[in-house]
């Protein structure tokens, strides 16, 4: 091995995180979304909710706290996926891709969580078409796709790492 073959890959240990330092950082982020959709839940059952004025609930709340995970997941998968003390920018390497999809898949699983406890919007309680279950059933074919074309595209680049290896 040349000395400059040795350096890059002291370079490459010295920036890529320990796995059990990353793997703390991924359980803190888990552990925040938690915390998040929790807090949220718990403000707009006890605080935000008036059973004497019956479809006039504050469902903002659970959208702010649906939102909030998703950007939680969203900057956090964003900030585990590159280091940061390289040049490299999580742009990079799927970085963004990756983000996108883990961000999908939080706000997908908050949604299903808080729509099977809770109704969205007064229309259902006031007997009205209900908004929600297009919604919840459009932003699964959403997320499909898009899990979808996360393990295509890294399939795609997989296979053209191995191809250009052949030649």
């Amino acid at each position: 091995m040349s000395q400059h073959d040795q350096t890059i890959a002291e370079k490459k240990l010295s920036t890529n995180p320990l796995p059990e330092a990353r793997g703390n950082q991924l359980l803190w982020l888990a552990v925040s979304i938690l915390i998040v959709g929790l807090v949220g839940a718990l403000l707009w059952d006890f605080k935000f909710q008036n059973p004497e004025k019956e479809g006039l609930e504050h469902n903002t709340v659970l959208g702010l706290t649906i939102f909030i995970q998703a950007m939680i997941a969203f900057f956090g998968i964003l900030s585990l996926e590159e280091p940061h003390n390289t040049k490299v920018s999580p742009l990079t390497k799927g970085g963004m891709r990756t983000a996108i999809t883990g961000a999908f898949v939080v706000t997908y699983l908050s949604l299903v969580i808080f729509h099977t406890m809770v109704e969205f919007t007064p229309q259902k309680s006031l007997g009205g078409p209900s908004a929600v279950d297009p919604f919840v059933t459009s932003f699964t074919t959403l997320v499909g796709i898009t899990i979808f074309f996360y393990f295509a595209s890294e399939a795609a680049i997989h296979w053209i790492n191995v191809t250009k290896g052949k030649e």
